[in-house]
């Protein structure tokens, strides 16, 4: 091999690899960064359907306590979506209860372990009043609870 080719094989090498080196390097970062963000996606989607199921538990319960407490009407199509909502409501609960610390912080875990538990509880001596309230101070707690652990929790990655 003559001078001249070996001189630009001798200097092409290097670049060639550091060339390789940042690439490998650069795509493992933007694809850590990528997972870290659809985490953080899921994380926040998850916050979001709690946070709205318990908004529409909060509603349901305070309108069928309007309902018994001040015999305020309301129309039954609109007391059957309120249902509807609010057994989504119970549902999503469930389901974040079960995800656990899989997808939301420890404590937050434990706060809907407890909120489940409230939710939950009913026994043969409590009218529905007592059980809509019961739902209703659950719920509206679990709320003011979990906003600040879901700051924590869904904090940027990056």
């Amino acid at each position: 091999m003559d001078s001249f080719a070996r001189t630009i094989l001798l200097s092409a090498v290097p670049g060639v690899l550091v060339g390789l080196t940042t690439a490998y390097v650069s795509v493992r970062w933007a694809l850590r960064r990528f997972r870290a963000e659809r985490w953080f996606d899921r994380k926040a989607e998850a916050y979001s359907s709690l946070f709205l199921a318990l908004a529409d538990i909060e509603h349901h319960c305070t309108v069928h306590l309007r309902q018994i407490e001040e015999g305020t009407k309301y129309d039954p199509a609109y007391l059957d979506r309120l249902g509807e909502l609010a057994r989504s409501g119970f549902a999503e609960v469930r389901k974040a209860a079960a995800m656990g610390e899989f997808l939301f912080g420890p404590e937050s875990a434990k706060r809907l372990q407890k909120l489940e538990r409230d939710i939950n509880e009913v026994s043969a001596e409590r009218d529905i009043h007592d059980t809509l309230s019961n739902q209703y101070h659950a719920a509206s707690s679990a709320l003011r609870d979990l906003r600040p652990l879901a700051k924590g929790d869904v904090a940027h990655p990056w």
